[in-house]
Parts: C-alpha cells; structure tokens; sequence
C-alpha cells in the first residue's frame, strides 16, 4: 500500500467519522414526578424507524441531556427507589421501578428530534392517569 492510499483512506475515515458524528443531536430537558423534579432516573429514546439506533441518558434532578439521532422517538422513562430493608445478602435495599409502565415499557410519551433544534422537551409525569 503506498502513501497516497493510506491518506486517501485516512481522509476517508474522517470523513466518514465526522458524518457519523454530525448525526447526532443534543436533546436536553426536564423531568418531573408529581410536579417536582424526577430526583434520578434514565430517559430513553428508541426511534421509530428500526434502521436508526435512538440515545439515552440519566436524570439527575429533573434534567437530562445527552446525543440523540434525529427524527420520531418513542420515550421512556425510568426511575427506581428502595422497596424495603437493608438486605445483608444484597450488600443493599432492594429497588423497584416505581414509575408507572404508561412512562416506561407501554409509553405513549413521544418526542420529534431535528437537526436544528431547540430539542428540548419536558414530560411531567404524574401518578394520576
């Protein structure tokens, strides 16, 4: 392999690299539970085309942000908290999900990404229907 075909394809990784890149977007948002922020929790966006592989990312206070492809998603949301006594076996209380499955694995909840924005989306989330 000669010299110029090792900076043809170097060139063409980067390139390569820098459209994979370009395809992602910030989302960012808020989060609430009850009308307060969602203390800790993971959001998920699974993307409506099955050829495109959605983004994730943790809630910490209400707030989330992390790189998501564009387009349609489907949005979940998940949050766990401790259901009982320290166990010694566990090393810790055991957790349990506590949002209701409507926010998580039978979700309604939606979000359109573009690739130019604003991106931001706030799901209250609440215990009544």
């Amino acid at each position: 392999m000669n010299s110029k075909s090792v900076k043809v394809g170097l060139l063409a990784f980067v390139v390569a690299s820098a459209i994979g890149c370009s395809s992602q977007v910030e989302v960012r948002g808020t989060v609430t539970w009850n009308g307060e922020p969602l203390k800790e929790g993971t959001i998920v966006f699974e993307a409506t085309d099955p050829n495109v592989i959605g983004g994730s990312g943790p809630i910490k206070d209400g707030k989330f942000s992390f790189k998501s492809p564009p387009g349609a998603m489907r949005v979940m949301i998940y949050a766990t908290r401790e259901s009982g006594k320290f166990d010694p076996a566990m090393g810790a209380a055991p957790r349990e999900q506590f949002l209701p499955a409507r926010y998580n694995t039978e979700t309604k909840l939606t979000a359109e990404v573009t690739r130019r924005g604003p991106n931001e989306f706030t799901f209250p989330l609440s215990e009544k229907e």
